[in-house]
């Protein structure tokens, strides 16, 4: 049926969409982006803490199914990656800061409407994005976020507190972007920051949940160390909008990196299903 439907769609289409990058101002700095397909329909992805359009979205970025259907706009948020320098001073308002440097992008590239997609971090600000914003979104896709932080939360924060812990794999990766002295400064300035918020409280976004009015789908990895079940429940339970969800049994954190060509599939139908 899937086949069907995007060869019905896009039946000339042979291989995904070349990659443009540059800078763009937003909110007085300088973002970093990439864009991948010219179609009319927008798609922003928000990276997670300290990621960027390639650590986090590459596999997006190339999905033949998505840069056909939409215009995929992934940005390093403003002190992370291609966006530096500076390197991101965080405050307890970081995730809206993205939220509107992202919504600052989306226009200044000429989009009026767009569509949402976020993972961890991002998908916070992302959330937070549709709430400020119900007539700009279109449609919102997330996972491995959290609308606010628990006592578990903070002691599965801790254990990667050390960037030593992190997987050799992922360690690397962001290495290679800040160096090993710069990842280990940002992720304790992250960490610090994470733990001011929860202790005024912990609230991330709660108050923006039942204000998104855009369809949402809502993924997640079963198996996911660092966001417990009870904040997907607790998101099935205070979205008002249409909601879709889906689990990956055996995904972890990066569900969208794993089962890049699963979850891009299912990404594409989820937007298709209103725009077509």
């Amino acid at each position: 049926m899937f086949r069907q439907l995007f060869c019905r769609l896009f039946p000339s289409l042979r291989k995904f969409s070349s990659i443009e990058n540059g800078k763009i101002a937003a909110n007085g700095v300088d973002i970093f982006y990439e864009r991948a397909g010219t179609a009319k329909s927008g798609l922003l992805c928000i990276p997670g803490a300290l990621g960027t359009t390639q650590t986090d979205f590459g596999p997006q970025l190339k999905s033949a199914i998505l840069t056909a259907s939409h215009s995929v706009i992934a940005i390093d948020p403003r002190g992370y990656g291609h966006s530096r320098p500076p390197n991101r001073t965080f405050t307890a308002d970081f995730l809206h800061q993205d939220a509107r440097d992202g919504f600052a992008v989306m226009r200044a590239l000429g989009f009026e409407q767009f569509s949402l997609m976020g993972w961890s971090d991002g998908g916070n600000s992302a959330v937070i994005l549709a709430a400020s914003e119900p007539v700009a979104i279109r449609k919102m896709v997330i996972w491995g976020g959290n609308s606010f932080i628990t006592d578990e939360d903070m002691q599965l924060y801790e254990r990667t507190k050390n960037v030593d812990s992190w997987s050799k794999r992922h360690r690397e990766a962001m290495e290679s972007v800040y160096g090993s002295g710069g990842l280990r400064e940002m992720w304790s300035n992250w960490s610090n920051t994470i733990k001011d918020i929860y202790a005024q409280g912990g609230d991330l976004y709660k108050q923006e949940v039942g204000r998104v009015r855009c369809p949402t789908f809502l993924l997640h990895g079963a198996k996911d160390p660092l966001v417990p079940r009870l904040h997907v429940d607790y998101l099935k339970e205070a979205f008002k909008c249409p909601l879709q969800y889906h689990e990956f049994p055996d995904g972890k954190h990066n569900i969208h990196l794993r089962y890049a060509d699963e979850f891009n599939r299912m990404v594409f139908e989820f937007l298709a299903s209103a725009e077509h």
